[in-house]
C-alpha cells in the first residue's frame, strides 16, 4: 500500500479543519435565527449559506434542519415585502400535486407553526391556498374556498385539542358542516369531505413537525433553558451565566448571555453524574461525580469542557460543580430535569452494554466451536494418517491470528462489564468532542 505523501496529509487535515469551521457556522447561524429570526436572516446571508434574493432565504428555511418552527412562522408571517416574497416561494415548495386538502395542509403545518397574530396567520394560510390550488385546480371552485376551509380547519383543530375546553362544548360534526356551507363559490363542499376532515382532526391533532436531525446544532433539543448562578473562579465567587440544559447530547451549557451564539462551556452529563438538591441551601443545586451504576468507570472528576477566546475546547477539572436558581421552586425544578436527562443517558448506556456483551458472548461461543472443531480435524487427521505425518497435513494447526482471536474474545468475555462499560462511556463521551460547534 502506498505511503501518503506529507503534501496529500496536510491538505486532508486542512479540509477538516475548513470542514469543521464551516460546520460551526452553520451551527451558529441555526442559533442565531432560533434567537432572533430578522437578525438571524442577516447573520446567514452575510456567511453566504445562502443568496440574499428571497427565494434562497425560502428555500433555506425550507430546507434546514433544527430551525425553531414557531420563529419560521413568526418571520415568515411579518407584512415585510420581502418576507412575503420570502412566503410566497416558501409555499411553492411543497409538492400538493394530488395531495388531498387535508394532507396538504399537515404536510405544510409540519414545516411551520401559525403564530398568534391574526395578520400573521392570514398571509401564511393566503400562500398555502394560492400553492394548494395552483397544484389541484380541480379540488375547489377557487382559491378562496381553500383559504375559508384552512381557517375552519385550524379553528377545528384548536376545538378539539384544548385542553382548555370541556368535553361537551367542543364543536360537534353537524356544527363544522354548517359552518362550511356554501363556501364554494356558494356551492357546498360534498359532505363526506367535510365529515372526513372533522374525523380525522379529532382523532389526530394538526401538529408541527419537531425535527431532530439538526445538522449538527447543539441547542434544538433542549429540555430546559434559564438563569443560574454558577460558583467557580479561583475566589468561589458566584457569576451569573444563561444555561441550556438538552437531552442529546445529554449535557448543560452555560452562556455569558441568553443572547450569546456560543457556549463559554459545559458539563456532560452521560454516566458518572449525580444530582442533588443541597440540604443547606433551598436554592443550590451540585452535580458530582458518582460510582452507583456497577460497570460504569470510576472518576473523581466530572466531564467538563470550556472554550477559550478562540473557541478551542479545554478540558475542564471540576470535582464538582454548584448552581444557584432563582428560588427554591426553581432548583426543584432544574434538579428533576436533570436528573431526568442523567437518568436517560444510563438507560441508553446500560442498554449499549447489554447490546455488547450479548455479541461479545456470540463472537466468544463462535470463536471457541471454531477452534474445538479445528482441534477435532486434526485430530482425526492424525489418528489416520500417524503422528509422523502431522507435518503434511495441509490444514496445518490453527493459524497464530485465529489463536489470538480467540484469547482476546476470552479475554473480553472473563472481563465483563467493565471492559465493555469503557468502550460504552468512550463512545458516549465522544459527544464531547460534538460540542466545539
Amino acid at each position: 500500500m502506498p505511503e501518503q505523501s506529507n503534501d496529500s496529509m496536510s491538505l486532508s487535515a486542512g479540509e477538516a479543519k475548513r470542514d469543521d469551521e464551516a460546520q460551526t457556522i452553520f451551527d451558529r447561524s441555526i442559533r442565531a435565527f432560533n434567537l432572533n429570526p430578522k437578525r438571524g436572516v442577516r447573520y446567514i446571508i452575510e456567511q453566504e449559506l445562502c443568496g440574499e434574493a428571497s427565494e434562497d432565504v425560502a428555500a433555506f428555511l425550507y430546507e434546514t434542519r433544527g430551525l425553531n418552527k414557531t420563529k419560521v412562522g413568526e418571520w415568515l408571517g411579518e407584512p415585510d415585502d420581502f418576507n412575503v416574497a420570502a412566503l410566497t416561494h416558501f409555499s411553492t415548495l411543497f409538492d400538493f400535486t394530488d395531495k388531498s386538502f387535508l394532507d396538504a395542509l399537515r404536510m405544510f403545518l409540519g414545516r411551520l407553526r401559525l403564530p398568534g397574530e391574526a395578520q400573521k396567520i392570514d398571509r401564511i394560510v393566503e400562500a398555502f391556498a394560492r400553492s394548494y390550488h395552483a397544484a389541484n385546480p380541480e379540488t375547489f371552485a377557487n382559491m378562496d374556498t381553500v383559504q375559508i376551509l384552512s381557517f375552519s380547519t385550524v379553528m377545528l383543530n384548536t376545538d378539539q385539542h384544548n385542553p382548555n375546553i370541556k368535553e361537551d362544548r367542543r364543536m360537534t360534526m353537524q356544527e363544522f358542516v354548517k359552518n362550511n356551507r356554501g363556501i364554494d363559490d356558494g356551492q357546498d363542499l360534498p359532505l363526506d369531505t367535510l365529515q372526513g376532515i372533522y374525523a380525522s382532526i379529532r382523532r389526530e391533532e394538526l401538529k408541527t413537525v419537531n425535527d431532530r436531525d439538526d445538522q449538527g446544532n447543539l441547542f434544538t433539543t433542549t429540555v430546559r433553558q434559564g438563569w443560574l448562578r454558577k460558583q467557580g473562579g479561583a475566589l468561589g465567587g458566584w457569576q451569573k451565566r444563561y444555561f441550556i440544559l438538552t437531552e442529546q447530547p445529554p449535557a448543560l451549557y452555560y452562556f455569558l448571555t441568553e443572547k450569546d451564539l456560543d457556549p463559554r462551556g459545559f458539563f456532560m452529563l452521560d454516566t458518572g453524574v449525580e444530582v442533588l438538591k443541597s440540604e443547606g441551601h433551598v436554592k443550590q443545586i451540585e452535580l458530582v461525580p458518582t460510582q452507583r451504576e456497577a460497570g460504569f468507570p470510576q472518576s473523581s472528576l466530572l466531564k467538563s469542557a470550556k472554550f477559550n477566546s478562540k473557541m478551542e475546547i479545554q478540558q475542564g477539572r471540576h470535582r464538582r460543580c454548584v448552581l444557584k436558581g432563582v428560588d427554591e421552586a426553581d432548583a426543584v425544578e432544574w434538579v428533576e430535569q436533570l436528573g431526568n436527562v442523567v437518568r436517560a443517558a444510563e438507560r441508553r448506556a446500560l442498554e449499549y452494554l447489554a447490546h455488547h456483551s450479548e455479541s461479545s458472548k456470540h463472537m466468544s461461543l463462535v470463536s471457541q466451536q471454531s477452534s474445538l472443531r479445528g482441534q477435532s480435524i486434526m485430530s482425526q487427521q492424525s489418528s489416520i494418517r500417524g503422528f509422523g505425518a502431522m507435518d503434511s497435513i495441509e490444514s496445518g494447526p490453527p493459524s497464530p491470528s485465529t489463536n489470538n482471536r480467540f484469547s482476546e474474545a476470552s479475554r473480553a468475555d472473563s472481563t465483563g462489564a467493565t471492559a465493555e462499560a469503557a468502550a460504552a462511556t468512550a463512545a458516549a463521551s465522544d459527544a464531547s468532542s460534538e460540542a466545539k460547534g
